[in-house]
């Protein structure tokens, strides 16, 4: 399988169509409305009920059937280290999977997961896929 090049704006479009299509998702699931889109570190989301989501988009899941969780970008924390969000979404295209953050923050702080480097600047825990679906309250289909 071909390296994908690294283009920050195609991939920032990407993982926002994902912000969309997982805030819609819950919306069914929650039988609420999304308060709004948040654009800092802090969290992707709010319902209307105040609850804070976390939501990212993996693409190279199929590929190692693991789950990049970044932790810096650009010698900076992001990701899992700056996130307040009261949960975290993950998902590979196909599936989303969701947990309390604080639930996947001990995950990666308690196991000595792999650090994988993706295109020289982010750095993210490898975390295997039933690691996750053992902290996870739901897991759906993306439609």
């Amino acid at each position: 399988m071909e390296k994908r090049k690294f283009d920050f704006q195609k991939d920032f479009i990407f993982g926002q169509t994902y912000e969309r299509i997982i805030a819609g998702q819950l919306e069914k699931l929650l039988n609420m409305k999304l308060d709004h889109f948040n654009d800092n570190n802090l969290y992707d989301i709010m319902m209307e009920d105040l609850t804070t989501y976390e939501i990212k988009v993996d693409r190279n899941f199929k590929r190692y059937n693991t789950f990049f969780i970044e932790f810096q970008c650009n010698s900076k924390p992001s990701g899992i280290n700056t996130s307040e969000s009261d949960y975290y979404v993950l998902t590979d295209e196909s599936l989303f999977y969701v947990m309390k953050t604080n639930l996947l923050k001990n995950l990666v702080k308690i196991n000595n997961y792999a650090i994988r480097c993706c295109n020289n600047t982010s750095y993210g825990y490898i975390v295997p896929l039933d690691e996750i679906i053992n902290i996870c309250w739901f897991a759906g289909v993306v439609n």
